[in-house]
Formats: structure tokens, sequence, C-alpha cells
């Protein structure tokens, strides 16, 4: 128990710094996750608007020179 002690008293330093780096690495790793939002699709897409756009024909524009 009193070698575990004077390690922790000769590296404590260190301990917590690579706690610190760890909690802000978990913690960016969270935020980003929470930031990526999910696209958000229309529910309510009225019939008619749906068949317009599939009835449209292609314009095809040739232009002289």
């Amino acid at each position: 128990m009193a070698n575990l002690k004077a390690h922790y008293y000769r590296f404590q330093h260190m301990i917590w710094f690579a706690t610190g780096l760890i909690g802000i690495g978990v913690g960016l790793v969270v935020w980003w996750q929470c930031s990526q939002t999910a696209p958000v699709l229309p529910r309510d897409i009225s019939p008619s608007v749906a068949a317009d756009q599939s009835t449209q024909k292609a314009v095809s524009v040739t232009r002289t020179v």
C-alpha cells in the first residue's frame, strides 16, 4: 500500500493530466455525436404534388450557332 501511495504522489500530475485529457476527449465525442442532426423530411406530401412531379416531361433545348 505504501508503494502505491508513493507512485501516486510521484506521478500525480501526470495522472490528473491524463484523466483530464480523457475527460475532454469523451466530452468532445459526446458533443460531436449530439450535434449531428438527422435530416428532417416532410411528412405530409400531398398526392397531387407527387403526381405533378412524376408526369413532368423533360424539355430539350437546342441552340443554333
